[in-house]
């Protein structure tokens, strides 16, 4: 049986321990805090440069005349950009979209095209490499501050491969970040640019399970407004929650287009 001190020893070893799991925990935090501000910072500028494009793409119709619009009538070879991760414990961050490439490469394959992949990440190199597939580049051990520098490479690249006909298609295969919780596995089509309806490139449009329902408003000052939030502001149209009957109390404003989601804006 421990002694007296044995059993005041384990007591204090216990509480050191949990003091320096309380503060791995907040440092944790503090860098999960930085990380989805990143991911979150950067992303109205990209549907904004997106829509830009849409419109000026559509607006100039069957004039325009640019590499990265052509259209190959017989699509042989496809090259698919697969983001990853350098390490693991994150939960089914690398599986999901793991597995739906994989389905989606089987697809291809299928109709006769020739895919290769870029990775991005040791799992996914790890992962597609032990399965045999055409891994044509590998990059590793990326940081923070090589994020633009390599971003700025990968475009150069692809666009070159995709003007000398070296591959038709080009797509890019990530998780579409929702939440801390939760990120959505999404393969979207970044070569070549097409046009969709209304002025997007359909390249560019939010994944189905990102999307939220529209607020259903009226321009008619007796005419009832739904209850559901404009955007992330959270606006509540209605004021008393108590009440079965909603009570209109007020216009809703306006909300900046910083802050309302993509699939929410009317362009």
């Amino acid at each position: 049986m421990a002694s007296l001190r044995d059993i005041k020893r384990r007591i204090q070893s216990v509480k050191n321990t949990r003091q320096i799991t309380k503060a791995m925990k907040m440092v944790s935090g503090a860098k999960l805090k930085r990380a989805t501000d990143r991911a979150v910072a950067a992303r109205p500028y990209q549907e904004s440069l997106s829509r830009v494009l849409g419109r000026v793409a559509a607006a100039a119709g069957d004039t325009i005349t640019h590499p990265l619009l052509v259209q190959h009538e017989q699509v042989e070879k496809v090259l698919v950009v697969v983001m990853g991760s350098d390490r693991g414990l994150c939960g089914s961050f690398n599986g999901n979209i793991f597995r739906r490439l994989e389905r989606h490469i089987e697809k291809e394959r299928e109709s006769g095209k020739t895919v290769s992949l870029r990775t991005f990440g040791k799992k996914a190199r790890g992962h597609f490499g032990r399965r045999n597939y055409n891994i044509v580049s590998s990059v590793t051990d990326l940081t923070f501050l090589g994020y633009a520098d390599a971003a700025l490479v990968l475009a150069d690249q692809l666009s070159a491969e995709f003007a000398n006909g070296d591959v038709h298609e080009v797509w890019l295969s990530y998780n579409y970040f929702k939440s801390a919780g939760t990120q959505i596995p999404t393969i979207t089509r970044l070569l070549p640019l097409s046009v969709a309806a209304g002025g997007k490139t359909a390249a560019r449009r939010p994944p189905r399970a990102a999307r939220r329902a529209r607020s259903s408003t009226s321009t008619s000052p007796t005419a009832s407004v739904s209850s559901t939030s404009c955007c992330r502001c959270s606006f509540a149209p209605f004021s008393s929650r108590r009440s079965s009957t909603p009570r209109l109390v007020s216009t809703p404003r306006v909300c900046p287009p910083w802050t309302t989601p993509p699939e929410t804006r009317v362009t």
